[in-house]
């Protein structure tokens, strides 16, 4: 079970890269001016959207598949996996945004940075008391 533990920490960090580059070499095709840096945030916003959408649809089908004792794929799912470390990833960017000042401190902004760090917490409890802890 380690195994693919690393294997999907592997690829989820390949991909998270991938998005970042994405992300930088937008940025850097935008020309100056004074909207300079808004495609970078509105690419940061639907990110954020769809893995809070993501990661709350994965945690009802999980819990769903609990409460019914049906087949538990989702616990060793890499699509369940790598949503606990994007949503992470996600939570961590904009802490460091707002620590460097290169962001401001919404209020309507801190629920949903919140439920990130939420669902990645959840997601890595489970999975961790799923596949990782020694069963005894």
């Amino acid at each position: 079970m380690k195994e693919k533990f690393y294997k999907y920490c592997l690829i989820s960090v390949v991909l998270i890269n991938i998005w970042t580059l994405v992300a930088l070499f937008w940025f850097y095709q935008e020309e100056p001016g004074e909207f300079h840096g808004l495609g970078l945030g509105i690419y940061y916003f639907y990110s954020l959207f769809y893995s809070l959408f993501g990661g709350v649809i994965l945690l009802f089908l999980r819990g769903l598949s609990i409460f019914l004792k049906k087949n538990r794929i989702l616990e060793t799912s890499f699509l369940y996996f790598f949503t606990g470390i994007f949503n992470f990833n996600l939570f961590i960017l904009c802490i460091a945004a707002i620590l460097l000042k290169m962001l401001p401190i919404d209020p309507a902004f801190i629920p949903f940075e919140l439920a990130s760090l939420v669902i990645s917490v959840i997601i890595f409890i489970d999975y961790y008391n799923s596949n990782l802890r020694v069963k005894e």
